[in-house]
């Protein structure tokens, strides 16, 4: 699931690129694309939005609030097992508070390191992948490695084509390691980088 939830961030960027690029090859006005680039980023939340509405809860997430009849009948329909250990009426589940909740991850070391972990994964993820994704373009332009708005984006979609494959192929943890030691040197390279840059004056 982590592997395809990451290549469906890939594929959607290359999308996007590939939208914008084709609009500005058209010649659409930068005031307007922007807006459009904008709106059509609406139309795929619309669509899950409204196929969200007939999508039921999954059993376990059923099963720990205690409605255990309408558990039973998704298993059966997702699954072909009717759970017939549980029984076939509901149950009102206290609801346990967030502080014992954490005091419970707390208590145990396995699940408090795998706590922590998750927790500081998921927040480099995001600031990495914003920082990535704002910044690529821009170094791909200081490098000279591109030349214009149009062979920019086609470079950024070639990266983000090649990270999809590689969640695919390499699997999510041999990617979270190579990251891992890869980020502390990238950051040191383009440090060094900057200082030689031609918009370092600017500074």
């Amino acid at each position: 699931m982590g592997n395809r939830k990451q290549g469906m961030f890939a594929i959607g960027e290359v999308l996007a690129i590939t939208v914008v690029t084709v609009m500005l090859v058209a010649g659409v006005d930068h005031s307007l694309l922007w807006r459009i680039g904008l709106a059509l980023g609406a139309l795929p939340a619309l669509a899950l939005l409204l196929g969200r509405l007939k999508i039921t809860d999954t059993a376990p997430s059923l099963i720990l609030r205690g409605k255990f009849h309408q558990a039973k009948q998704v298993s059966r329909v997702m699954f072909h097992d009717s759970l017939d250990m549980l029984p076939d009426q509901d149950f009102r589940i206290k609801r346990p508070s967030t502080a014992n909740f954490l005091r419970s991850i707390w208590s145990d070391p396995v699940r408090r390191r795998a706590s922590i972990f998750g927790w500081i994964s998921n927040a480099a993820q995001s600031a990495s992948f914003g920082a990535f994704g704002f910044y690529l373009p821009s170094v791909l332009a200081v490098a000279g490695i591109s030349k214009g708005i149009v062979a920019t984006n086609l470079m950024t979609g070639a990266i983000y084509c090649l990270a999809a494959v590689s969640v695919a192929l390499s699997g999510r943890r041999s990617l979270l390691a190579s990251a891992t030691v890869a980020s502390p040197s990238g950051a040191l390279e383009s440090r060094s980088s900057r200082c030689y840059s031609p918009l370092s004056r600017y500074n």
